[in-house]
């Protein structure tokens, strides 16, 4: 194909020049000794254009050549030996790339990246046993959405078994202007990657693609590259927004008289003659850093034995430094508990300020707590008393 451009003009010491603009290619093809010199059309994926080629025969300096339209203007060329899974130049006119072909092995030849024509390009070959491999891919995100520092299994599906090209997930925090790979291993057709822990608010986008390369660059990645994951467009997931919110059962805030669970009396002991627990929750509202400004509160609790929940709400307590503590009466005999009942509860917080929901449940052990975007999550690992339980010293044994 001929040379499609536009011209630019310069004006200098009164004289008018022109240089010409080329553009990208449109197609690109394939020669060399390997197709007898023919002429083999190649694929464009993420502006790259690759071919794969099954050798017949053992050549040890088996040339080839890229042009775009079939008569070798514009072409690239080494004019060099290429090695493999080493990203080389394929110059403009340049003389016949040689590499060392054996019989009944598959070579992927890759041009660009977005190679422009009459202009030097990057030149990939990669050897392989077989025929490369395709993946596809899921993530364990639910809805798009992760918890801050949660890492996400990424599970891979391979069309294959037998392959000799590495696997990885590929993902970015900052769209693309970095990224970072993440190896998957597995037997079988089944392989996993893990996309570590992220922030709070941040957005990662993420595929799958196979490789020879031992260490996958960002700048190369596509030429790198043999083949993507058949799932389309890349995957997408958030890390929530979650408020800085917390309970710690049995404990009483620095400096207050706040306690995060305790009876009518101010103590930690649910005897029986308490009527009512008072269940606290507390939020930094400001000073800068994860701040958030509480607006409701609910309170999830159940007998042990129980299979569905009640709803309490709370309301806004008081206020101790940076931090806002809210409140829940929870009356036992409103509820029908009674005296050696084991009651769980978890907690939903809700704000103001623009913070996801954040659920609030027991850490372990259980005199901590945990934050999730998820329900479901929250009521797996509730935090819990028993009413009717004698208080012994300053603390009582959580269940």
């Amino acid at each position: 194909m001929k040379m499609t451009h536009k011209a630019t003009l310069i004006l200098l010491a009164g004289l008018t020049l022109s240089f010409p603009a080329y553009a990208a290619i449109s197609t690109a093809n394939f020669h060399g000794a390997m197709n007898g010199w023919g002429t083999d059309a190649m694929t464009l994926g993420s502006g790259v254009w690759r071919i794969t080629i099954l050798s017949d025969g053992n050549d040890a300096s088996s040339a080839f050549l890229f042009d775009e339209g079939g008569d070798y203007d514009p072409k690239w060329g080494r004019g060099d030996v290429v090695s493999f899974a080493t990203v080389d130049t394929a110059y403009n006119n340049g003389g016949n790339s040689l590499f060392n072909e054996t019989t009944g092995k598959y070579y992927t030849f890759a041009l660009g990246k977005d190679p422009i024509a009459y202009q030097n390009s990057g030149l990939v070959i990669q050897e392989t046993s077989n025929n490369p491999i395709t993946v596809s891919r899921s993530g364990e995100e639910s809805g798009g959405v992760m918890d801050p520092g949660d890492p996400n299994t990424i599970s891979v599906t391979l069309s294959s078994s037998t392959h000799s090209e590495d696997i990885y997930v590929r993902y970015t925090t900052d769209a693309w202007s970095s990224s970072q790979f993440a190896a998957a291993s597995g037997a079988g057709t089944a392989y996993t990657a893990t996309i570590p822990g992220q922030s709070r608010n941040t957005s990662v986008e993420y595929y799958a693609f196979t490789t020879t390369f031992a260490s996958p660059s960002h700048a190369n990645s596509d030429l790198e590259t043999l083949t993507y994951n058949t799932d389309g467009a890349n995957a997408t997931y958030t890390v929530s927004d979650l408020g800085n919110s917390w309970s710690r059962p049995y404990q009483t805030v620095p400096g207050t008289a706040v306690k995060y669970l305790s009876n009518g009396s101010g103590g930690y002991a649910f005897n029986g003659s308490e009527p009512t627990a008072w269940i606290c929750t507390g939020t930094q509202y400001q000073g800068g850093g994860d701040q958030a400004t509480p607006s409701g509160l609910s309170l999830y609790h159940k007998k042990s034995t129980d299979g569905s929940w009640t709803e309490t709400t709370g309301s806004s307590d008081s206020m101790n430094g940076n931090d806002e503590f809210w409140k829940v009466a929870l009356v036992f005999a409103s509820h029908g508990y009674v005296e050696g009942d084991i009651i769980q509860y978890y907690f939903k917080q809700t704000y103001s300020s623009g913070e996801a929901t954040t659920y609030i449940y027991a850490d372990a052990p259980p005199t901590t707590s945990l934050i999730t975007s998820f329900d479901a999550t929250a009521k797996a690992a509730p935090f819990s008393f028993q009413y009717g339980l004698i208080e012994t010293g300053s603390i009582v044994t959580l269940h």
